[in-house]
């Protein structure tokens, strides 16, 4: 079987990668509904995520039950709760399977192990950090500086797939706008499309 997360390390390694064996020893699937809870927030976590197949939402939901979207995950990607990972309480915020979702989860401390001992882990692993680091920091830059007409834009621009598989109402909470307020968005954005072809 070929694994997603195997095939992700050694594309962001500066080296080949040994111990690819034992590692895929530890991986293991699980299989969440559209709309199941893979973990909720407050949740002990000592493993990774990355999706095979399928969609995660993660998001942060309030007492009154308003969500806040703060990433989309698609197919090939990694995700975790850092603070987890990093003695500071469980998981941050809850990840949702959008679609029938296949996870591949391996214990975080094995990845951590082969950096310590490997410079071809390590240099993976620093890579995989950093762009993690830099998805969160752009994400962060177009919500804290665009209005959400040109957040919305920047989305349709960059991952136009993405908003044919989200609903409404979850493309709402990640804009970090109504669903009316959406509406109107996306119908002056496509005016401004069909006018303009």
């Amino acid at each position: 079987m070929s694994f997603a997360s195997l095939t992700l390390f050694q594309s962001l390694a500066p080296a080949p990668l040994t111990g690819l064996e034992a590692l895929e020893s530890r991986i293991i699937m699980r299989s969440h509904a559209a709309g199941s809870m893979i973990f909720a927030a407050g949740d002990p976590l000592t493993s990774v995520q990355v999706v095979r197949t399928g969609l995660v939402k993660l998001c942060y939901v309030l007492a009154d039950g308003d969500e806040w979207i703060k990433s989309f995950i698609p197919e090939g990607q990694l995700f975790t709760s850092i603070t987890a990972h990093m003695g500071e309480g469980g998981a941050g915020f809850d990840a949702v399977a959008l679609e029938p979702t296949e996870i591949e989860s391996l214990p975080f401390s094995v990845l951590r192990e082969l950096a310590a001992n490997d410079l071809a882990w390590a240099g993976m692993l620093t890579e995989l950090l950093l762009a993690y680091a830099a998805r969160k920091e752009a994400r962060e830059r177009d919500f804290l500086t665009l209005k959400p007409e040109a957040r919305y834009r920047t989305l349709r621009r960059t991952n136009p797939g993405l908003i044919a598989r989200i609903t409404q109402k979850d493309l709402a909470a990640y804009l970090g706008v109504t669903p009316v307020g959406l509406n109107r968005i996306v119908k002056r954005v496509e005016n401004d499309f069909t006018s303009t072809a």
